[in-house]
């Protein structure tokens, strides 16, 4: 009996030592990084479009290890422009994207409206309305092509295949790294 005793007691210390510990370390993470730091550190992009047919879409960065971070939306057939957003931190330069892409869907031929795409990091931020998006600044895979329009852009199948991509140019992420 006095056995059983010494063991609840010892498993009540235990618990209570535990818990001290268990709110010390919830107490000193409290979020080192404060707001602006990480704000500061997340490179950001933001797109918004329209698109004749409903698909999904996905901004996409590599790194230079390859490693991918992308953001999926299911960007529906409206008269209203949707917004697409997509990012990732970056606390070091290796992390930092080699390469940007946007998936244009790939479920069937549609036109896309691109109204704007705004990039940011740390304090630099570019800006892109509909009459920049074109060759200057960015690049189509086989799979699409712009139209006539500014921000205009029409995909299609090629060989029974559709995987439009609207590539980012090496010199737009330069500028903020």
């Amino acid at each position: 009996m006095i056995y059983k005793m010494r063991g609840s007691f010892y498993k009540g210390i235990v618990v209570n030592i535990l818990t001290i510990v268990c709110v010390f370390i919830l107490v000193s993470c409290d979020g080192s990084r404060s707001k602006s730091n990480s704000d500061d550190n997340f490179f950001r992009i933001t797109i918004q479009l329209k698109t004749s047919n409903e698909d999904r879409f996905r901004i996409v960065l590599k790194n230079v290890d390859n490693d991918v971070h992308n953001n999926e939306t299911t960007v529906l057939v409206d008269n209203e422009c949707q917004v697409i957003k997509g990012g990732q931190m970056i606390d070091y330069d290796y992390e930092f994207p080699s390469s940007v892409y946007l998936t244009l869907g790939y479920r069937e031929v549609k036109l896309v409206e691109i109204e704007s795409i705004e990039i940011s990091f740390n304090d630099r931020s570019r800006y892109f309305n509909s009459k920049d998006i074109n060759e200057s600044f960015f690049k189509l895979n086989k799979y699409a092509k712009f139209g006539s329009v500014p921000g205009q852009i029409r995909t299609e199948n090629v060989d029974g295949k559709h995987r439009p991509i609207l590539f980012f140019k090496r010199e737009v992420i330069n500028q903020f790294n």
